[in-house]
């Protein structure tokens, strides 16, 4: 079932740092920058903060421990939530 009337293209970037977490920028269809870190989950559209999960709030905290451990291959971190 085709929702669109064609493909959906996007383009970006993405760049990780194991202190600062990972950047997923959205360049085209429109402006969006998702940050992955220690502090949370945070978006951002054409330079303004739309939605912020932080750390303390539940599951926030384990996506960003699993999406870190992911990218640097930490298997004990995975270990803990997946068997």
């Amino acid at each position: 079932m085709n929702i669109l009337p064609h493909p959906l293209q996007s383009s970006g970037r993405f760049a990780f740092n194991a202190d600062t977490g990972l950047v997923w920028e959205t360049e085209r269809p429109l402006h969006s920058k998702l940050t992955f870190s220690a502090d949370g989950i945070l978006q951002e559209q054409n330079g303004q903060q739309t939605w912020l999960a932080r750390a303390d709030q539940p599951g926030v905290a384990a996506i960003g421990q699993i999406m870190t451990a992911i990218l640097t291959r930490d298997w004990d971190t995975l270990e803990e939530f997946f068997t």
